[in-house]
């Protein structure tokens, strides 16, 4: 069932914001991998995505917070991928992580040289 917000669609602002959050999710990412997560700079990360710098805190509590989302991001694919498995496919626990195993190696990360910070 979905709710009244969930039906209507999105206003201008909620698109914008969407984008605003995309935009800087992909420049920390670029950041961290040219620099590092502990030597990124928050000024550097808004400065390129060319947005105030509090910003980037109205989207994400901190940089660990980009790391989580990659990781949310990553595990929404993989639980996808594994929703559209026939049930009767994994009749055993060996299966489901075979399963498992084999969705996580089949979808890619955003940010694969980030496994160690995530």
């Amino acid at each position: 069932m979905q709710t009244a917000d969930a039906q209507r669609p999105a206003t201008s602002r909620a698109r914008r914001r969407t984008r605003t959050r995309e935009r800087l999710y992909e420049v920390a990412l670029t950041e961290f991998r040219r620099v590092g997560v502990g030597a990124a700079q928050v000024g550097d990360i808004t400065r390129e995505a060319g947005v105030a710098y509090g910003t980037f805190y109205t989207h994400f509590e901190n940089k660990q917070a980009v790391l989580l989302e990659a990781s949310r991001r990553l595990a929404e694919r993989v639980r996808q991928r594994l929703s559209d498995l026939p049930v009767e496919s994994i009749a055993t626990a060996r299966d489901f992580f075979r399963a498992v195993s084999a969705a996580h190696y089949m979808e890619p990360s955003d940010a694969p040289e980030l496994r160690k910070e995530i």
